[in-house]
């Protein structure tokens, strides 16, 4: 199963990775790839309308924006593990 740049707009990402244990093939392998969008940050003369702006970009382009951080925990209430990541 390949999921590419999904987990992110997602109100509750559970409920997929659910489906995803539902027909992943015995020995399957789950690819995710998806981005920690908290972390996008902009610059400006004013730090707290930079904020405001990271925050409304943020807000406007995903759902999760830290769907990545908390996704090793979310791969093992579903019985799955984490092998691999990079970034």
């Amino acid at each position: 199963v390949v999921a590419h740049t999904l987990f992110s707009h997602l109100e509750d990402p559970r409920v997929v990775l659910s489906e995803v244990v539902r027909v992943l093939a015995p020995g399957g392998k789950v690819a995710i790839f998806d981005g920690d969008f908290a972390s996008m940050t902009f610059t400006g003369d004013d730090p707290a309308a930079a904020r405001a702006a990271d925050d409304a970009i943020i807000e406007a382009v995903v759902t999760h924006p830290r769907v990545m951080r908390v996704l090793p925990q979310l791969l093992r209430e579903v019985g799955l593990s984490l092998e691999h990541t990079f970034g």
